[in-house]
């Protein structure tokens, strides 16, 4: 091989570069706070007692946290026994087993915060624009006490809202072509999200849209730089990559701002007599107003600043995980083969329903849609964004943990957590677990009567929106994510149309999701077949 200048140049500078890693490293180790005593129970990924061991286990935790979180299941969690995994921040997962779920979930918000360890996970200090958006999430309030209440008119909106987006997005040519599955599924989510947070014109505003979702994507940027950077750094680091943030908070309120103001307007007017209720637009501007109105709270909670904040957060929540699902559950579906069948068989329970139910969609009617519902259950079984449930220790004297076999205290600042993308693939529980079988979860379906009988209640327990010790996509407890209620339907609705208005083609096989450290997403650059159906169902 022949000796290129560059290649001279290289080596010279490879001292220097080392000297600064090492310099870096040394920082990084004698920097580092004092660690608070630990449980004596067992590591994954700390290769030794060794002075220095801990410090590079913590260092490579970033890369390796989702494969050692896989070893401690199996060596430890599925034989009842808690272990520690290092994590990037510097805190440790204290890792219990599944069993120990339900007094995990038992802890007081002041003993086991999940507030504060959200707020810490996803670089609330940096990215948010409000610091107490994470740990006071008054919109997770709003939307767990209406979403559900809401049906006929937040549903005929978001129907029609899939529908104009995935003509435009997917086109309506009846020839076969390609289209990108994740950016379109990320396109498709943010306008029928907004649809529901701001309804219309602004859920098809393109710059409101834009920063909307620029906002969202630089908070998991903010998460990932501040996980990577060392703890003396963090702050840096943190201001530096979350700074973006505060200019399209900006660009956001220019739209959002007038839009509250007048709704604050639309209120006083009721007040005074001199309005109907029925004037109100279904949003979730309405739903904050009238909640803090009806709660007696006459604080920040009815500031224009602060609703504004509480939507981008929302956006948050209600954007990033639900396209990611929709990607996944596409190319798992199309990645199946045609000898599946599985678009053939969702797309005749689509149509079935549908046409069934006077061609318009309820809370009710989309509970009909088993298959549909299995699919995207099992996808999100397969490979969910939150591999761990977690809690933050509260109290100076930290936790003493449950009563049994073990007995140890996590000091302050620790996180408790359970292992949920390994319960996901256990073969105890899944029978062939890392295999996609779409309708896993619709077979006690088959033959069911009654909405009365052992076998409905069981498939409601099997549901996509039921959470359980043994499937914990949406989380667990009191703590389990309010807005899974609007990701169904939205799923549900969008997988329809889809299929209802589209042919779609089969893929020779699944393309492998991009994969680095715990970042594990669909292949962004994947694309699928379609072609605009000559005969529609809708």
């Amino acid at each position: 091989m022949a000796i290129t200048t560059d290649s001279l140049l290289a080596l010279e500078r490879t001292p220097a570069m080392l000297t600064t890693l090492a310099l870096a490293v040394a920082a990084y180790l004698l920097l580092a706070p004092k660690a608070r005593p630990l449980p004596d129970i067992p590591w994954v990924g700390r290769p030794s007692r060794l002075p220095g061991a801990e410090a590079w286990a913590t260092l490579a935790s970033f890369i390796k946290r989702r494969q050692w979180f896989a070893e401690g299941y199996e060596k430890y969690s599925r034989h009842g026994k808690s272990f520690i995994v290092p994590h990037p921040m510097g805190e440790k997962h204290i890792t219990l087993p599944p069993d120990k779920l339900g007094w995990l979930l038992e802890q007081p918000d002041h003993v086991a915060s999940a507030a504060d360890f959200h707020y810490e996970i996803l670089a609330g200090r940096y990215a948010w624009t409000d610091r107490g958006l994470n740990r006071d999430p008054f919109h997770e309030h709003v939307i767990h006490k209406y979403i559900v209440r809401k049906d006929a008119k937040l549903l005929a909106g978001m129907w029609d809202e899939i529908g104009v987006a995935v003509d435009e997005l997917w086109g309506t040519s009846p020839d076969w072509h390609d289209v990108r599955v994740l950016d379109t599924a990320e396109e498709l989510i943010l306008r029928v999200v907004n649809r529901a947070l701001v309804g219309l014109p602004l859920c098809r505003n393109k710059d409101y849209l834009s920063h909307t979702n620029l906002f969202t994507t630089n908070v998991l940027l903010c998460t990932f730089a501040t996980q990577l950077a060392p703890r003396f750094l963090r702050d840096a680091v943190g201001y530096a990559v979350g700074a973006p943030n505060y200019w399209h908070y900006r660009r956001c309120a220019h739209w959002t701002l007038p839009l509250i103001r007048e709704r604050l307007a639309m209120f006083a007017q009721i007040d005074e007599g001199s309005l109907s209720t029925d004037a109100l637009p279904e949003d979730y501007i309405t739903w904050h107003i009238a909640l803090a109105r009806a709660e007696g709270r006459t604080g920040h909670e009815l500031e224009p600043d602060f609703i504004a904040r509480s939507l981008l957060a929302l956006e948050f929540a209600a954007i990033k995980t639900p396209a990611a699902t929709l990607a996944r559950v596409l190319l798992d579906v199309c990645g199946s083969g045609p000898e599946s069948g599985y678009l053939e068989r969702l797309r005749d329970e689509a149509a079935t329903v549908y046409t069934k139910h006077d061609k318009s969609w309820s809370k009710q009617t989309l509970r009909h849609m088993a298959l549909a519902d299995s699919a995207i259950r099992e996808s999100m079984r397969l490979t969910s964004l939150l591999f761990a449930l977690g809690r933050k220790v509260v109290p100076a004297e930290g936790v003493r943990g449950p009563d049994g076999a073990e007995s140890w205290v996590a000091p302050q600042g620790s996180y408790l957590t359970i292992n949920a993308a390994d319960r996901h693939l256990d073969p105890d529980l899944y029978p062939d677990p890392t295999r996609f079988d779409a309708f896993r979860f619709a077979r006690v379906h088959e033959g069911q009567g009654k909405e009365t009988n052992q076998e409905y209640l069981q498939a409601r327990r099997l549901g996509m929106t039921s959470t359980s010790k043994d499937f914990l996509a949406f989380g667990h407890g009191r703590h389990a994510c309010p807005g899974r209620f609007l990701v169904e339907q939205m799923l549900k609705m969008l997988m329809a149309y889809m299929l209802m208005h589209y042919d779609i083609g089969y893929l020779p096989a699944r393309p492998e999701n991009f994969v680095l450290g715990p970042i594990n997403v669909p292949p962004p650059k994947a694309t699928i077949k379609v072609r605009r159906r000559e005969k529609t169902e809708a």
